[in-house]
């Protein structure tokens, strides 16, 4: 029942934002659509987190309440990013274009990223092993352990940092995707959604290859 009142509560949400949008101008649109999603999707997970770990519908309101608020505002912050970076472009076709070129963009970098990513983690894998061969019969002191751990860190800390700016990025694109009319050429439009799958696999990549440097990190741990 509390499921079903959320997705209700949810829907309703959205129903308002598209009705209130119907009057705006083309900019504030966009944020309030982006508002509102991001308020409905927040009220859903965050009713059913509530309910998970508190069982009754007090803890149900209370999640759904606030994952409204902060899912509302970040929809909003999504749906400004895109409100300006649409104002570049002259039309929607060449906001299309532009929109295709720099998720391309990220696709290429975050490719070569990846790549690189996963030659070094081959490196620092037999690294790894080395050094605790080495340590487990005295060969060396801890503070080397300590150093290859914190060398791992940083790398996992500047992957990180891209990993923010590209899922700004896909947030950004996801709102684009709502924003797209049905006149809009289909052949780009195409193009765009497969150029964002691309970006997810990368993340997803990205991802797996930050995890594979913290079990080394793990690994490197002494337990006591």
């Amino acid at each position: 029942m509390n499921n079903l009142f959320l997705k209700g509560v949810s829907f309703v949400l959205m129903l308002c934002f598209v009705i209130g949008c119907a009057g705006m101008n083309d900019s504030t649109r966009t944020k309030a659509e982006g508002a509102g999603v991001g308020a409905a999707t927040g009220v859903l997970l965050g009713g059913l987190i509530g309910q998970a770990l508190g069982h009754n519908t007090k803890s149900t309101l209370i999640g759904a309440a606030i994952g409204g608020a902060l899912g509302g505002g970040a929809g909003y912050l999504a749906g400004d990013y895109v409100a300006k970076r649409k104002a570049q472009y002259a039309s929607e076709e060449d906001w299309l274009d532009g929109e295709i070129k720099v998720v391309a963009q990220y696709n290429n970098e975050l490719e070569e990223f990846n790549k690189k990513t996963a030659n070094r983690n081959e490196q620092l894998e037999k690294q790894v092993a080395y050094l605790k061969s080495r340590y487990e019969a005295g060969g060396i002191q801890v503070s080397v352990l300590e150093k290859k751990k914190n060398e791992i860190n940083a790398l996992i800390s500047d992957a990180n940092k891209r990993k923010y700016r590209v899922n700004k990025e896909l947030a950004a694109l996801n709102e684009d995707q709502r924003s797209i009319s049905k006149t809009q050429d289909l052949k780009k439009v195409a193009k765009l959604r497969q150029e964002i799958n691309i970006l997810k696999k990368s993340i997803a990549m990205l991802d797996t290859n930050n995890k594979q440097m913290a079990q080394m990190v793990s690994s490197l741990t002494l337990r006591k």
